[in-house]
C-alpha cells in the first residue's frame, strides 16, 4: 500500500490560530509537534511509501515538516498551482500509481488516537480494496453532532450517504443506530479508482492526465502546469465518485476521530478543567468562567478572561479572536470582516 497526503485548505476556520499561509495541519500542538507531524508519524508505522498533494504555497512547510518525520529525501510530492478539491487530487494520485496498487488516502488536519485500532481499520481496508472495492472509513458518532456527514451501514456494506444533518435529524441518527461519521479517508486500488473516475466524472480524470502530461517532475517533487490544472472542474471526491459508485464500501472504525475543523472541535486538544473551562497555551488565567476556552498562541502575552461563559478567545502575536461558542464557526468569513 502506499499513503497519500492530502494537505491542503484555506486555513480560516481555526483563524487566528491557522491562515491562509499556514492551515492548520502546520499548527503546533500542546506537545510541539504538528498535526501533520502527527499524521505521517501515525501512518508510517503502516506504510514505506508517501506522496504529498498540497498547494505550492505550502511547499517549505511541507519539506520542513517530512525533514522532521525523517521522510525528506524519500516521500514524493505533488504540488497544486491551486485548489481544486479532493477530486483531481484523488485522481493525479492514481494517474501516478500501479493500478494494482492500493492507496490510502488520509487528511493530514485529523487527529487520530488508538494506533492498534488504526492498524486494525487500516488492514480491513486493504481486504476490502484488494477486492476491488472502493473503501471509506466510518467513524462511531459520540454525540449528534451537525458538522459531520454520515454513512447508513449494515456492516461493511453502505445503504445511503446522509448530508450534514440538522440538530433533531443527528439526535434520531444517534438513537435509531446504524450511523457512523464520514472521516474522509479512503483506500483504493488506483485501477479501480480511475474505473469509477471514467464512468461517473470523465472530464475531471480526462483534465487530470492532460495535467499530468504537461508537468516535469525534477527528482521527487512534482509541480502540477498551473494553465492546465486551472482547468480541472473543482469538485470533492464524494461527491464526484464515492456517493454515486456500486462499488463502496465501509469500514467501521474503532479509532478516535476528530476533525480539527474550528476552533470548537481544536478544544479536544485541551484537558477540561473545572466548569468546563479549556485553555491551550502557555499564561492562561480562566477565573470564575464556564464552559469557556482559551487558546494562546502569542509567543509572549499572557491572557487573563473573566466571569464568561460559553466564549472562545484565540490570540495570536497579531491577531485576537472572541466569540460565543456557538458562532465561533462563522470565522471562516474573516476575510469579508477585515
Amino acid at each position: 500500500m502506499k499513503c497519500v497526503l492530502l494537505s491542503g485548505g484555506g486555513g480560516t476556520r481555526l483563524w487566528p490560530l491557522s491562515t491562509k499561509e499556514s492551515p492548520k495541519q502546520y499548527l503546533q500542538l500542546p506537545d510541539g509537534r504538528t498535526i501533520f507531524a502527527k499524521t505521517v508519524e501515525r501512518n508510517r508505522r503502516l506504510f514505506e511509501s508517501f506522496t504529498v498533494i498540497t498547494n505550492r504555497k505550502y511547499r517549505q512547510l511541507t519539506e520542513k515538516e517530512l525533514t522532521g518525520c525523517g521522510l525528506a529525501d524519500s516521500a514524493s510530492l505533488v504540488l497544486e498551482p491551486c485548489p481544486r478539491n479532493t477530486a483531481p487530487a484523488v485522481a493525479v494520485a492514481a494517474l501516478l500509481s500501479d493500478p494494482d496498487e492500493v492507496l490510502l488516502v488520509a487528511p493530514t488536519d485529523h487527529y487520530i488516537t488508538g494506533m492498534d485500532q488504526y492498524a486494525s481499520a487500516i488492514s480491513e481496508a486493504e481486504r476490502l480494496a484488494q477486492q476491488g472495492s472502493l473503501v471509506v472509513f466510518g467513524v462511531e458518532p459520540t454525540s449528534p453532532h451537525t458538522g459531520y456527514g454520515y454513512i447508513n451501514h449494515d456492516g461493511f456494506d453502505v445503504k445511503a450517504f446522509k448530508e450534514k444533518p440538522d440538530l433533531d435529524t443527528a439526535k434520531r441518527y444517534l438513537a435509531e443506530g446504524g450511523y457512523l461519521w464520514n472521516s474522509g479517508m479512503l483506500a483504493f486500488k488506483a485501477g479501480v479508482m480511475l474505473e469509477e473516475l471514467a464512468s461517473y466524472c470523465p472530464d475531471i480524470l480526462e483534465a487530470c492526465k492532460k495535467v499530468l502530461s504537461g508537468s516535469q517532475a525534477p527528482d521527487n517533487v512534482l509541480p502540477l502546469n498551473e494553465e492546465l490544472f486551472s482547468q480541472v472542474r473543482a469538485e470533492s471526491i464524494d461527491y464526484a465518485v464515492i456517493e454515486r459508485s456500486r462499488r463502496v464500501k465501509v469500514v467501521p472504525a474503532r479509532f478516535e476521530w476528530f476533525d480539527l475543523g474550528s476552533l470548537r472541535a481544536f478544544g479536544v486538544l485541551a484537558d477540561d478543567g473545572p466548569e468546563g473551562n479549556r485553555a491551550l497555551g502557555e499564561q492562561v488565567v480562566v477565573h470564575e468562567c464556564v464552559k469557556t476556552s482559551v487558546f494562546n498562541g502569542s509567543s509572549h502575552m499572557k491572557i487573563v478572561v473573566n466571569g464568561l461563559e460559553d466564549v472562545i478567545v484565540a490570540v495570536t502575536d497579531d491577531a485576537v479572536y472572541v466569540t460565543r461558542a456557538d458562532s465561533a464557526d462563522q470565522i471562516k468569513d474573516v476575510d469579508n470582516w477585515v
